[in-house]
């Protein structure tokens, strides 16, 4: 008979329902867990916040470098123009140090994670070559549902009580992404792809009832370019430019009526007449919880 041995801090109900089912989702993730108010408390519906009143937040566009974006002629000339704010690309966004050290925690995580080596192929067939993961524990409970639940400041001020000092140091320089946003939004774990020489991301759009409005990622190791591309007319689109360290994320109209890809194809792969190698690239990909679609699930 598995016995699960483990210790937690004396504090607060929901902070110690909360390492639980980080524990147990990660051990199973069973959704009967999921649904149990005494492992995983939901907070009140009456606190949702909507699609709509997300709508309304714009990154701030003095932090986008729109010269790492290039957009094709039929893209300006049509109605969609007006979505370029929907997309953000902030470069140096973490420096050499703090890349290094998400690095190498990635790579104790991929050890410990992936054994198998890379997958050929993912399950919905849209990525080649690559490893991937979550990191419930490089999401702190005040930027989970949970934040409705617990006191945050206390949370905040005794971090120490219930994270390692490898994790508190990735969740420092994560929390420099969620702090762009509001306070009250909450988000899902922090997801790591990690694409091997020769990968590629075939052109897709996210599920919409996974997350919420906004996806994005931190890039790590080498440049790529992603192409995003209108589902109904192919020429009007742009590429983005993905540098090592920078920031991206879209929303909006970028995110449900544009695919996105990081091709393998030479000729996609191209930036001020430059090819840009497929290199071994890792992203920490962060998305926002859609906590409409939450409401839909039989609690």
């Amino acid at each position: 008979m598995f016995m699960l041995k483990t210790t937690f801090p004396k504090s607060n109900n929901s902070i110690t329902s909360y390492r639980i089912s980080q524990i147990f989702k990660s051990l199973q993730g069973n959704i009967n867990i999921i649904k149990s108010k005494t492992i995983h408390p939901i907070r009140s519906y009456s606190n949702v916040i909507p699609l709509t009143e997300k709508q309304k937040f714009r990154l701030k566009t003095e932090l986008c470098d729109y010269s790492l974006i290039s957009f094709s002629k039929e893209f300006m000339d049509s109605k969609f123009s007006n979505l370029k704010n929907d997309i953000f690309i902030y470069p140096e966004f973490i420096s050499e140090d703090e890349s290094n050290i998400l690095l190498e925690q990635i790579e104790k995580k991929i050890k410990r994670y992936c054994r198998e080596g890379y997958s050929k192929h993912h399950f919905d067939e849209k990525i080649d070559k690559y490893k991937e993961f979550s990191s419930h524990n490089w999401l702190p409970a005040y930027r989970s549902m949970h934040s409705r639940t617990l006191n945050s400041e206390e949370v905040i001020n005794n971090l120490k009580n219930y994270y390692s000092p490898n994790d508190l140091a990735v969740i420092k320089i994560l929390d420099k992404v969620w702090s762009l946003f509001p306070k009250s939004w909450a988000w899902i774990a922090p997801h790591v792809l990690d694409l091997n020489t020769g990968g590629n991301i075939k052109a897709h759009v996210d599920n919409p009832d996974y997350s919420g409005l906004y996806v994005g990622g931190i890039s790590l190791l080498s440049s790529s370019v992603s192409t995003f591309r209108h589902i109904s007319d192919p020429n009007i689109c742009f590429d983005v430019l993905l540098p090592p360290k920078s920031l991206y994320f879209f929303s909006n109209g970028i995110r449900y009526e544009f695919t996105h890809e990081i091709t393998s194809t030479p000729e996609q792969r191209r930036w001020n007449n430059q090819n840009i190698p497929n290199n071994r690239r890792i992203s920490i990909m962060f998305r926002d919880v859609n906590e409409e679609s939450l409401l839909k699930v039989d609690l």
